[in-house]
């Protein structure tokens, strides 16, 4: 089985394929999860982008707002090599602003 999903505002479309109709549904979900448009959650703005940084060897996956440079960062899986935004603290709190947050210099006395 093989569907074809197109993001909200048309910029991707993917072909999803599958055994059945959940496997197609599951991999439709990681899709939108990652890729639909996302307004940021700090600023409201609508023009984010994807950015991947390296350092140190080890890949950061991240969407950021070109509008006041907040970032939401993403997560890997341990298997199966998938991404999920992070929108939970260590301790299992959902963080403020659905999970995007900028960077503020730290304030000197």
């Amino acid at each position: 089985m093989k569907a074809t999903y197109a993001t909200k505002d048309g910029s991707l479309s993917v072909e999803v394929e599958g055994t059945s109709q959940k496997a197609i549904f599951k991999g439709i979900a990681k899709l939108q999860e990652i890729f639909d448009p996302e307004a940021c959650g700090d600023c409201g703005g609508n023009e984010t982008r994807f950015r991947v940084r390296t350092v140190e060897g080890n890949d950061y996956y991240e969407k950021v707002c070109s509008k006041c440079r907040a970032v939401l960062k993403f997560g890997q899986t341990k298997e199966g090599n998938n991404l999920f935004p992070k929108r939970k603290n260590a301790d299992g709190e959902w963080e403020d602003n659905r999970g995007w947050v900028r960077w503020t210099p730290p304030t000197t006395s």
